[in-house]
């Protein structure tokens, strides 16, 4: 009997409530890692039935026997409450009133708890357990109500667990109250391994349940990223696709307006001067030439090597220098340390070429000049860079001025942000470009 007595009373509440602490840690694990409340308020009630077994083995107290034995009863009063609460979470319900109520109970509970005399304590705590045993009853209720929301295996373990615990708390309470005969055996300091077996494996499916469906989920997160990856890389393709079409077209008919302005034009006025008959031989060479000019211009204004303004002068000087001297023209060259203006690009590059190309055209064919002279400098404080083509000619008539060749001069200027002012002196002619250092983004071309 002893022996019996000593497994039943000593032994068994020592080992549940070892299980008790690891339980706890685990859930904790499990709260973490999920932050769903229902792991910590079972946590808190496995924490109290474990405090409340300590009653049965532990002998050397840490405190006085009168706070340690109150402390205790009230463990195992609260632990309904908490209970309670944590199957409010287990089941997704919501009653803030009730939950409120039964935190006042709580604090009712823990004042009384150490303000009624002793002589009363046991009396106390007695009268407690029946309200405990109807707290039960009221959990297997709520879960029969809200049985369609579980699972037939968390439905099967939760009535079982309350069963059980209602059953436990009302052979305690009628043992306590004398109506059992014979020395009484209290059944509680077994609630917490039934409880740990019972909700400890339902928490572990439903633990395990949410695992699988998060492992589900990233796996559909990461599906769908692929997906949208692959849509978004076939979108930027199709955007490279469309840029790279869009470039060459508007590449393409530059060509072609290019050649059909200038190319186009000379091979025209070179046939009808053959077909016409009346054209000598140098007049026909000359205006090869010029269509060799042309076709040359053009090529260039294709030459990625043509990237800074520099670069581009030196061009226009090899160029239009022999044609100038064949036509005895003296060019002189005073040109400063220019911007590169890389941001002109080639069609800003051509149509400064066409610009100036037209400026020695008019020299060698109205100017009857004897020199030419083309300046760049650049002006610091506006800031910009200023290109003048000057000769030492007759000069040129107002009406003139205004014709379409120095229409499209100041058209081509306009296009790259830059002004053409013309200017007939006494003597000559002065075509004067001036381009900003550094455009808006209206002015790129």
């Amino acid at each position: 009997v002893y022996a019996s007595n000593l497994v039943w009373r000593h032994k068994l509440p020592q080992i549940t409530s070892l299980l008790g602490v690891g339980l706890v840690a685990l859930l904790l694990v499990f709260y973490f890692a999920s932050r769903d409340s229902t792991y910590a308020w079972f946590a808190a009630a496995v924490a109290l039935a474990s405090f409340a077994n300590l009653n049965l083995h532990v002998q050397d107290l840490p405190t006085s026997t009168r706070v340690w034995a109150r402390g205790i009863q009230l463990a195992i009063c609260l632990q309904p409450i908490v209970f309670a609460i944590f199957v409010h979470r287990f089941l997704g319900i919501e009653r803030p009133r009730t939950e409120r109520a039964f935190a006042i109970a709580a604090v009712v509970l823990g004042v009384l708890a150490f303000a009624i005399p002793d002589r009363h304590l046991l009396r106390f705590f007695t009268v407690l357990l029946f309200p405990a045993v109807g707290l039960c009853f009221y959990l297997i209720v709520l879960l029969l109500m809200r049985i369609h929301a579980l699972s037939r295996i968390e439905m099967a373990h939760v009535i079982l667990a309350c069963m059980v615990l209602a059953f436990l708390a009302l052979h305690d309470a009628l043992g306590l109250s004398g109506l059992i005969p014979g020395e009484p055996r209290f059944w509680s300091p077994f609630v917490l391994p039934i409880v740990v077996s019972i909700f400890g494996s339902v928490l572990t499916i439903r633990f395990g349940r949410m695992l699988r469906r998060a492992e589900r989920q990233n796996e559909e997160l990461e599906r769908r990223v692929r997906e949208k990856r692959e849509e978004l890389e076939g979108q930027y393709q199709r955007l490279r696709d469309f840029e790279r079409e869009k470039l060459l077209t508007g590449e393409r008919q530059r060509i072609m307006r290019e050649m059909h302005d200038g190319l186009g034009g000379r091979i025209v006025e070179t046939l009808a001067m053959v077909e016409e008959g009346d054209a000598g031989t140098d007049e026909i060479a000359e205006a090869l030439r010029a269509s060799l000019e042309e076709m040359r211009l053009m090529i260039d204004s294709l030459d990625p090597m043509i990237g800074d303004l520099p670069t581009l002068l030196a061009t226009v000087r090899e160029r239009f220098e022999r044609g100038l001297r064949r036509t005895g023209v003296e060019l002189v060259w005073e040109v400063d340390d220019l911007p590169e203006l890389e941001w002109l690009g080639p069609k800003g590059f051509l149509n400064l070429l066409r610009i100036l190309q037209e400026a020695f055209t008019n020299v060698t064919r109205h100017a009857r000049a004897r020199r030419v002279t083309l300046r760049a400098v650049v002006h610091p404080e506006r800031p910009s860079v200023e290109i003048s083509v000057e000769d030492d000619g007759r000069g040129i008539a107002a009406s003139t001025i205004r014709g379409r060749g120095l229409g499209n001069m100041r058209e081509r200027a306009a296009a790259v942000g830059g002004e053409v002012e013309i200017e007939s002196r006494a003597p000559g002619t002065r075509v004067r470009l001036t381009l900003p250092v550094e455009p808006t983004p209206s002015d790129l071309p």
